[in-house]
């Protein structure tokens, strides 16, 4: 950063699904920081408290459709439309949090697994569009340590350590590092989906 000049962090939680959300947010931001370098879409939602099977195609109602496409796909395309303006001024950048089960599939359940590839697709586009001045990419997180994942089955857990190179569950430190790499030293990448894994 030049000179003496300071970077503010906001997290900010909120409603992703409400529509209206992303333009407030960005414009307090504006008032506030005077500006925006990097935007950070961490928000989601797997919606079930507990993992659908594939074949319990019964269970997978229209309204946990709609509630997985619009907070996981449709809310970080509002909040990057709507922080474009300010990420173009700043040559800026976007991070999404995608998920690996927008790659290989497997998931909670087939409408998360959908929503994270739309999201995976959605980075590459919001690249295309918004380059040169501002970079878009993700990263694809594998099986992290949260209080979610801590009430999943215990042999679930173990098999998911078994499969992974580095033998052990995910930080979120672990995906916080890849999303910083992305957001303020990767000048010539955009576009991508980083998988933050341990090698599964």
């Amino acid at each position: 950063m030049p000179g003496n000049a300071q970077k503010m962090i906001a997290f900010v939680t909120a409603n992703a699904g409400d529509p209206d959300i992303p333009s407030l947010l960005i414009e307090d931001i504006g008032k506030r920081f005077g500006g925006l370098d990097f935007l950070i879409n961490n928000a989601g939602t797997s919606g079930v408290s507990t993992p659908v099977a594939f074949a319990d195609i019964a269970a997978l109602d229209d309204g946990l459709w709609s509630s997985l496409l619009n907070v996981n796909l449709v809310a970080p395309f509002r909040m990057t439309r709507a922080a474009a303006p300010f990420l173009k001024e700043r040559h800026g950048a976007v991070v999404n949090t995608a998920s690996v089960a927008g790659i290989n599939g497997q998931a909670s359940s087939i409408p998360y697994a959908a929503s994270k590839a739309g999201l995976i697709n959605l980075t590459q586009n919001l690249a295309r569009a918004l380059a040169p001045d501002v970079r878009v990419n993700a990263v694809a997180p594998g099986w992290i340590d949260t209080p979610w994942t801590k009430s999943w089955p215990e042999e679930r857990r173990l098999k998911s350590v078994e499969n992974t190179l580095l033998k052990r569950v995910g930080t979120p430190e672990d995906v916080a590092d890849v999303i910083f790499f992305l957001a303020t030293s990767a000048a010539y990448v955009t576009g991508q989906t980083v998988v933050v894994d341990g090698g599964r």
